[in-house]
């Protein structure tokens, strides 16, 4: 499911029987999402695709994902999860929840703020988005030790 040289996205439909899966119009990992006040437009702070440590395990102290999507129907329960992409090992970080789609037409934006991170190994890392249990899309991130 994971591909090491380009994120990937769902492009299925449905499944016979089933509703659509959402489509995700972008992932974009950053340091920090502001909402202005009165527009709610929505900036993205410092975002980036690579992290660099001058040794191992570093800790990421502030991290945050923005995810947008459309083509979502009622309440549509997701699963956030930050993995290594040769480990066999839980998690680096997981969220669940529930994205609420009032129309197909609209998209519909989520700010996941990631606490402090801790990767155990340089390499690649891979933040996958679920929906209905059924996998979406990820997004790459390229951890790296620099120096020393």
């Amino acid at each position: 499911m994971t591909d090491q040289f380009s994120d990937s996205g769902s492009t299925d439909e449905s499944v016979a029987g089933e509703m659509p899966l959402p489509y995700v119009v972008a992932m974009v990992f950053c340091n920090a999402i502001t909402v202005e006040l009165g527009t709610n437009n929505i900036t993205l702070h410092e975002c980036f695709s690579t992290i660099l440590a001058m040794s191992f395990p570093p800790v990421h102290p502030k991290m945050a994902l923005y995810v947008a999507l459309t083509n979502g129907r009622g309440d549509v329960p997701f699963r956030l999860a930050l993995v290594h992409s040769e480990m066999d090992s839980e998690p680096i970080f997981e969220a669940r929840g529930t994205i609420p789609f009032t129309d197909p037409l609209a998209t519909v934006e989520l700010r996941v703020p990631i606490p402090p991170a801790s990767f155990p190994q340089p390499g690649v890392y891979f933040l996958q988005l679920y929906a209905n249990n059924r996998f979406l899309m990820e997004r790459r991130l390229l951890v790296m030790q620099v120096g020393g």
